[in-house]
């Protein structure tokens, strides 16, 4: 136990003293969760353009609703559907909306008489797909208006129907405002703990290395397995402490808090810390400098990060890729955050998720250590 609390003690030191590292450690989760979001957040004004060949109080109210809505910053009218495309073509509109003629005379009739047409420019898919359900809404929302006036109009003059409007109510579960940026900064939590976890251990064990201060621990009757075991562990201190902060962080910026049992959170991060180390650890074995050791970091941390449905659903995935989740810590972790902090969900419902991760660092864990013993010159 002195030589464990002599190496956390040294340790201690080594990062006080280096400053430039102590200010990226804390800098980098609050400039990544106080500036992305906003970057990835969905909630963006577009312009718009309408080509209005009916001029009908119907057709005016399709613009009006599309002017006081939040989603769109501008909406412009325009003759022509030639018109119209050049405008997108230069990007200067991004959704047009073409009402037909006669759209008012024959709206509710049988046959119906020719749909409104909505060309919405999809470079960006996911951000296409938005606008075509926001649009979609809004012309759904006029069209039923509409409706209800020629609705009231037709039991004005005497029918001897009764007339019955039928609504459905609809509530978002977990996001009632339809707001994604708690999505992404979850997301971008996990991000900050999965950098930092891999890069923590790993970049202290390289600096090391390239100093020549291992190969002098070789020297010494110290353990070299209890050398790392105390620099994990000392890491793992730092790592819970980086998540507190950004805990903090997002709390004071975005108002955004725990709503399941913050100490679950906590032992499910220092749980997650345990692959993330251990990646880094195998990335410091194999590597022999810190350009070879930036590359294969790289390499990995991309793979995992991009498919461990942080920016894309796990629906849009082939089976191919979707297999790769079990092998993948970031996924479990991204799993478990979303159902602790958004929904509130205790950890007995997610021991499956905590296992896997702890199996997944075990078996790099013993990669590292086998590839060690079998290659002394690589420590």
């Amino acid at each position: 136990m002195k030589i464990l609390a002599a190496i956390l003690w040294k340790e201690f030191l080594q990062l006080v003293r280096n400053k430039e590292l102590l200010i990226l450690l804390f800098a980098c989760p609050v400039s990544i969760l106080g500036i992305v979001p906003f970057a990835l957040e969905n909630n963006t004004r577009i312009n718009a353009g309408i080509v209005d060949y009916d001029r009908t109080p119907v057709s005016r109210s399709y613009a009006a609703m599309m002017v006081h809505s939040p989603e769109f910053a501008e909406v412009r009218h325009f003759p022509t559907i030639e018109s119209a495309e050049r405008s997108v073509k230069l990007g200067q509109t991004k959704v047009i909306l073409v009402i037909p003629p006669d759209h008012e005379r024959k709206l509710n009739r049988f046959p119906p008489g020719d749909p409104l047409n909505l060309a919405i420019e999809a470079t960006h898919p996911k951000k296409a797909q938005h606008l075509l359900a926001t649009t979609a809404s809004l012309l759904t929302e006029a069209h039923r208006a509409g409706s209800q006036h020629e609705v009231e109009a037709y039991q004005k003059v005497g029918s001897p129907h009764k007339v019955e409007a039928h609504q459905a109510n609809i509530h978002n579960l977990f996001n009632p405002e339809a707001s994604y940026q708690y999505y992404y900064l979850v997301s971008l939590l996990v991000l900050v703990q999965t950098i930092i976890g891999c890069c923590l251990l790993n970049h202290n064990i390289i600096s090391e290395k390239e100093k020549g201060v291992l190969a002098q621990f070789n020297s010494t009757s110290l353990n070299r397995y209890l050398y790392i075991a105390g620099k994990g562990l000392f890491a793992m201190f730092v790592y819970l402490a980086i998540t507190l902060v950004s805990l903090t962080f997002c709390r004071l910026v975005y108002g955004m808090t725990v709503q399941g049992n913050p100490e679950e959170y906590l032992l499910v991060t220092i749980l997650f810390s345990f692959p993330m180390l251990s990646l880094g650890y195998l990335a410091a074995v194999l590597t022999k400098n810190q350009v070879q050791t930036i590359y294969l970091l790289i390499l990995l941390l991309l793979t995992m990060i991009l498919m461990s449905t942080m920016f894309t659903s796990l629906d849009s995935m082939p089976e191919w890729a979707r297999l790769t989740r079990f092998f993948n810590p970031v996924y479990y972790m991204l799993d478990i955050s979303r159902l602790i902090i958004l929904k509130g969900v205790q950890m007995k419902h997610f021991i499956t998720q905590a296992v896997m991760m702890t199996a997944t660092g075990l078996m790099l864990s013993a990669a590292a250590v086998l590839i060690m013993r079998k290659s002394p010159e690589r420590w």
